[in-house]
C-alpha cells in the first residue's frame, strides 16, 4: 500500500496554482468543520453529526494528499514547506481545541506521523531564511500533540478517580445532626467544590472503598465553606473583603460555586452510582428552603431598576379589563415579592454548562489537574512563533522581489500564505480566551483567592477576580421552547415554532415545584393512587364539589386505561386543544377565514408563540387573569406535544413505543378532521367526538381527550368558565411537566446536553437535587453494585 502511495505521488504533477487551490480548499473545509462544530449544540440532528464526520474524514485525507503534492519541489513557489507545517498546525489546532468534539477518539500517533512528514518536507526543501521559524512553528506544534496526549489519558483518569471519589465521600456518616443544617447559611452542606484532590487517599478492606482522608483542610473547599466566607465580618478585614467579592453581582459568583458542586453531584447520574443523599431531608430542604426560597445574598435586595422593570411590566403588558388602581396594588404585591425562579434557573444553567464540558468539549480535560498553565504556555509559544514566522514571510517575499533579474522568480502564494498565519493565530486567541474565562476558571480563581494567604488578597488581586467573573463566553440554555400542536397542525407535521419562556410560566412550574414538598412528607407516591397529585391539585380549581368529584372519577377512569406517559400527554393535550376551540367559538371571533389562510399569513403565533386559534379575538377582547393562565396552559401542552415528536421524544417511555403511539394518533386525527377547513368545523368535529357514546374498547385518544375537555368546560359552569378551565389546565400542565422531567432518564437528558440542555433537563437537575425520583429507579438499567465504578463501562470517554 505504502508503495502505490509513493508511485502516486511520485508521478503528480500539479502546477503552483493546483498546489496553492488544494492547500486552499483543505483549509477552507477545516475552518468550515470548526465553525459547524462549535454551533452544533444548536442541534442534535443525526445527519449534522455524519455531516461532520464526513468532513472530518474529507480533511484528513486532503491533508495528506497535500503534503504529499508539496515533497515535489517547486522553482516558482518556496511556500510549499510553510504550508505543510502550518496546515498540520491548524489541523490538531481545529481538532483539538474544538468546543464540542464529535470525531472519534484522537489518534495521536497519526497526528504525529503528519508532523514528522512535515518535517521531511521542511528537511528537505526549506529555504534559509524560513527555516528557524518554520522549525520553531513545528517544535512547539509536535509538544502540542505530545502533551495533549499524555494530559487527555491523565485527566481521564483523574475524573474517573474524583466520579469514585465524590460517591464515596457523599456515603460517609454524617458529622453534623440534621437540626443543625441551614440551607440559608449552607450550614453543614459539606459538598465539595475544589481541593479534593490535594487530599491523601486511602483504601482500606474489607470493602476497599477509595475514602478521602482530609489531612490538608484549608486546602479543602466545600459549600459551607463559601458561605461561611461570604458572611460579613466587621473585625477582620481580609475577611471582609472575601465577603465583598463573594457578594458581588448578587450573590451570582458563590452561586458558580454552588452549581459545581451540584454538578460533581449529578454526574453520577449518568453512570448509574449510588446516590447515598437523595432520602435525606437536609438534601430535600437544600432545593426547596435554599435555591428557591432563600435570597441569592444575605444583605442585597433587588436592584431598584429590576423591580422598577417588573412593575412596568405586570402594570401594563397584562391586559384586563379590571380596575387601573386594583392593577396598581396587585403590581406592586407582584414586584415587592421578589421570587428566586431566575435563581434556580441560573444556577441549574451553569451546572449544566459543567456537565455539558465533561462529556462533550476539552474544558474538563484542561482543568482536571487545576489551571492549564501548560497549555496556555504552548499556545502563548505558538503565536510567538506565529509571529516570529510572520516576521521571516515578510522578509523572505521582500528578498524575492529584488531577486526578479536573477536566477530566482518572484515567489507566489505569499497572500495565502498570510491568510493560514492569521487563521492559526486567531485560533489560537480564541482558544486562550475561551480557557480564561470559562466558569472552570473562575470556579478555581475565587477558591483560590479564599484561601490564599492575606497578603495575596490585595486590591489588584480582587480587580483580576471581578474582571474574569463580569464577562462568559460560555453558551447556555437560551429559554426557548419548542412549540407543536396535534389538532392544528393537520397538513403541516414538520411545523416547528419556539417559546418563550415566561415569567409566568416559571411562576407556574416553579409553584407546583414547592407544591411537591408536601407530597414528600406525605408519603404521597404515584403508582398508590387512582389519580396523580398534579391532577389532585389542578381539581382544587373547580369550583364546585360535585363538579370535581365528577371530573375526577372521569379522569380517573380514563387514565387507567392507558399505558405510558405519551398517551397521557396526548390525551392532555387534545383537552387542551378542545377548550382552545370552544373558546375561540364561544366568542365568535373567528370570522369566515379557514385556518390554512391564518397560517400563511401568521401561523398562529401570538406573542412569540404559536397559541392556537384564538389569535383574531384576543387582539380584540381580553380574557383578564385567565389570559395569563391560558397562554402559559397553552404553551406548556404544545411543549410537551413537541417533545413526543422529537427524533429523541424527551419523555419517558422507550423511543419506539413513543413513535409509532404519536404516528398513529397523528393519522387518526388527520382522518378525522379530513376536509376542515374552517376553525368552526374543527370545532363541530371535536364537540361530535366529545358527544360519542363509543365503548371504552373502541374510543380513540382523539375521542377520549375531546370527551374530558368538554366535561372539563361542563363542570366548570357558565359563570367564570375561562378562568376556572385554564386554571385548571395550567395547575395540570405545570405539574405534569414536573412528573416528566424527574421520571425521564439520565442517558435521555445527556443527548440534549450538547446544545445547551432544554428546560426539561434543567428541571431535571434540580429535581434530582431534591432528591425526587419519579417512576425511574436509579441505576436500573445499570450494571448493578458491583460494577458502580466502571465508569468506561457507562459509556464515559474523556477522548471523545
Amino acid at each position: 500500500m505504502a508503495k502505490v502511495i509513493s508511485v502516486f505521488v511520485s508521478n503528480l504533477h500539479l502546477s503552483p496554482a493546483g498546489v496553492q487551490f488544494l492547500a486552499g480548499l483543505t483549509t477552507f473545509l477545516m475552518v468550515l468543520r470548526f465553525v459547524l462544530d462549535y454551533n452544533r449544540h444548536r442541534s442534535i440532528s443525526q445527519s449534522m453529526r455524519n455531516f461532520l464526520l464526513m468532513l472530518d474524514g474529507i480533511t484528513y485525507s486532503l491533508l495528506h494528499y497535500s503534503l504529499g503534492v508539496m515533497q515535489r519541489p517547486s522553482l516558482k513557489n518556496s511556500y510549499y514547506q510553510v504550508w505543510a507545517v502550518l496546515l498540520v498546525t491548524l489541523r490538531y489546532s481545529v481538532k483539538h481545541g474544538r468546543p464540542a468534539g464529535v470525531a472519534l477518539k484522537q489518534t495521536p500517533l497519526v497526528d504525529l506521523m503528519s508532523s514528522f512528514w512535515a518535517a521531511n518536507i521542511l528537511r528537505s526543501h526549506a529555504p534559509r531564511l524560513l527555516k528557524v521559524p518554520v522549525w520553531l512553528l513545528w517544535s512547539v506544534n509536535s509538544a502540542r500533540i505530545i502533551h495533549g496526549f499524555v494530559s487527555s489519558e491523565h485527566a481521564t483518569a483523574e475524573h474517573r478517580e474524583n466520579v469514585r471519589l465524590v460517591t464515596e465521600y457523599m456515603r460517609r456518616p454524617k458529622t453534623t445532626p440534621a437540626s443543625e443544617f441551614d440551607p440559608v447559611t449552607m450550614a453543614g452542606y459539606e459538598y465539595l467544590v475544589l481541593g479534593e484532590a490535594k487530599q491523601r487517599k486511602k483504601v482500606q478492606p474489607p470493602d476497599y472503598r477509595l475514602e478521602l482522608d482530609q489531612t490538608k483542610l484549608e486546602k479543602l473547599i466545600t459549600v459551607d465553606k463559601i458561605w461561611k466566607w461570604s458572611r460579613d465580618n466587621d473585625d477582620d478585614q481580609q475577611a471582609k473583603r472575601v465577603s465583598e467579592l463573594l457578594n458581588q453581582r448578587d450573590g451570582k459568583l458563590k452561586d458558580l460555586c454552588l452549581s459545581f458542586a451540584l454538578y460533581k453531584l449529578l454526574r453520577r447520574k449518568f453512570f448509574t452510582l449510588p446516590i447515598h443523599e437523595e432520602d435525606l431531608p437536609e438534601t430535600k430542604r437544600l432545593v426547596f428552603e435554599g435555591i428557591l426560597d432563600s435570597p441569592a445574598s444575605n444583605s442585597k435586595p433587588e436592584p431598584w431598576l429590576g423591580r422598577l422593570k417588573k412593575l412596568y411590566r405586570t402594570m401594563f403588558c397584562v391586559q384586563g379589563q379590571g380596575d387601573n388602581q386594583v392593577q396598581v396594588q396587585g403590581a406592586l404585591a407582584v414586584a415587592a415579592a421578589t421570587p428566586n425562579y431566575k435563581r434556580a434557573l441560573r444556577i441549574a444553567k451553569v451546572e449544566l454548562a459543567f456537565v455539558n464540558d465533561f462529556f462533550f468539549s476539552r474544558h474538563a480535560l484542561m482543568f482536571a489537574t487545576g489551571f492549564p498553565f501548560l497549555r496556555l504556555l504552548l499556545s502563548t509559544l505558538l503565536l510567538g512563533a506565529i509571529s516570529y514566522m510572520a516576521v521571516a514571510i515578510h522578509r523572505f517575499s521582500r528578498t524575492a522581489t529584488e531577486d526578479e533579474l536573477g536566477r530566482v522568480r518572484v515567489h507566489h502564494g505569499v497572500f495565502f500564505t498570510w491568510i493560514l498565519l492569521t487563521l492559526l493565530g486567531v485560533k489560537e486567541m480564541v482558544e486562550i480566551t475561551s480557557y480564561v474565562f470559562s466558569d472552570w476558571t473562575k470556579v478555581m480563581l475565587l477558591c483560590k483567592y479564599v484561601r490564599q494567604p492575606w497578603w495575596l488578597r490585595g486590591p489588584a488581586m480582587a480587580m483580576l477576580v471581578r474582571l474574569l467573573c463580569r464577562y462568559s463566553l460560555v453558551r447556555r440554555w437560551d429559554g426557548k421552547i419548542g412549540q407543536y400542536n396535534l389538532v392544528f397542525a393537520k397538513g403541516r407535521r414538520n411545523l416547528f415554532r419556539l417559546a418563550d419562556f415566561t415569567e409566568d410560566m416559571q411562576e407556574a412550574i416553579f409553584t407546583s415545584f414547592g407544591k411537591l414538598r408536601n407530597d414528600d412528607q406525605s408519603g404521597r407516591q404515584p403508582l398508590d393512587v387512582d389519580t396523580p397529585s398534579y391532577v389532585d391539585r389542578a381539581l382544587l380549581h373547580i369550583p364546585t364539589e360535585d363538579g370535581k368529584g365528577a371530573l375526577k372519577d372521569a379522569i380517573s377512569d380514563v387514565l387507567k386505561d392507558l399505558k405510558g406517559d405519551v398517551r397521557t400527554i396526548l390525551l392532555w393535550h387534545i383537552a387542551t386543544c378542545y377548550c382552545d376551540c370552544y373558546l375561540a367559538d364561544r366568542r365568535r371571533e373567528i370570522g369566515v377565514k379557514p385556518w390554512y389562510l391564518w397560517s400563511l399569513r401568521i401561523p398562529f403565533l401570538e406573542f412569540g408563540i404559536w397559541a392556537g386559534p384564538s389569535i383574531q379575538w384576543s387582539k380584540r377582547e381580553s380574557l383578564g387573569q385567565a389570559k395569563k393562565h391560558y397562554m402559559t396552559a397553552v404553551t406548556l401542552s404544545q411543549y410537551c406535544a413537541h417533545l413526543v415528536r422529537m427524533r429523541y421524544p424527551l419523555i419517558p417511555g422507550n423511543d419506539i413505543v413513543i413513535d409509532a403511539v404519536f404516528k398513529q394518533v397523528l393519522n387518526e386525527t388527520c382522518q378525522a378532521l379530513h376536509g376542515c377547513v374552517y376553525i368552526s368545523q374543527i370545532f363541530e368535529r371535536l364537540a361530535e367526538m366529545g358527544r360519542s357514546d363509543a365503548g371504552n374498547d373502541e374510543r380513540t385518544l382523539l375521542q377520549m381527550g375531546s370527551q374530558i375537555g368538554q366535561m372539563l368546560i361542563e363542570t366548570a359552569g357558565d359563570n367564570n368558565t375561562d378562568e376556572f378551565v385554564w386554571k385548571f389546565l395550567e395547575e395540570l400542565w405545570a405539574g405534569f411537566v414536573l412528573h416528566l422531567a424527574e421520571s425521564t432518564v439520565a442517558s435521555k437528558h445527556k443527548i440534549y446536553l450538547s446544545r445547551g440542555g432544554d428546560l426539561m433537563t434543567h428541571l431535571w437537575a434540580l429535581l434530582c437535587h431534591a432528591g425526587r425520583k419519579g417512576r425511574t429507579v436509579h441505576g436500573e438499567m445499570g450494571h448493578g453494585e458491583a460494577s458502580d465504578y466502571e465508569v468506561d463501562r457507562a459509556g464515559y470517554d474523556m477522548n471523545t
